[in-house]
């Protein structure tokens, strides 16, 4: 009788273990599709302020562009890459001379409007999260591994 509760128990064990490996990954499409609400140009509402512009590049890429305005100057601050590789979504980081950082931040969990991309092996940051809030509003943070560190903007649509 054990033998079978222990059977059904390794049973349940190797599917539970399935699920965590292949169930959580996010799906690159839905979750791309979802992206597009940040197309557009955005203003942080804080007190450091900055902007941040995203443009589509394809089907399956958005080109980001975080700057500051200074009296009459614009200062690139650094640019982002969404873009899908196979089945997953990566972001890459870079300065507004065309580097483009080589490690990527793979998006790790994407739920509702969460999307968080994360490389703990990369030097700050290794964690960006854009949180969604309707059409106008989101939350754009870059933090460590451990999510100290954190620099936070509030992101309204211009």
């Amino acid at each position: 009788m054990w033998l079978i509760k222990f059977g059904m128990v390794r049973r349940l064990l190797i599917l539970l273990i399935f699920f965590l490996l292949f169930g959580c990954v996010p799906n690159s499409e839905e979750a791309l599709l979802q992206m597009k609400t940040l197309e557009g140009n955005w203003s942080s509402s804080g007190n450091v302020l900055i902007n941040l512009q995203w443009k589509s590049i394809g089907d399956s890429a958005f080109k980001g562009r975080l700057y500051t305005l200074l009296v009459a100057d614009t200062t690139c601050v650094e640019q982002f890459v969404i873009f899908k590789r196979n089945d997953s979504v990566f972001t890459q980081l870079g300065n507004c001379e065309g580097y483009l950082h080589p490690q990527l931040l793979l998006l790790s969990k994407s739920r509702g409007n969460l999307f968080r991309f994360e490389n703990m092996d990369r030097p700050y940051p290794n964690r960006i999260v854009f949180e969604l809030e309707g059409d106008s509003l989101f939350v754009f943070r870059k933090e460590n591994s451990r999510g100290n560190k954190p620099i936070e903007f509030l992101m309204k649509r211009n």
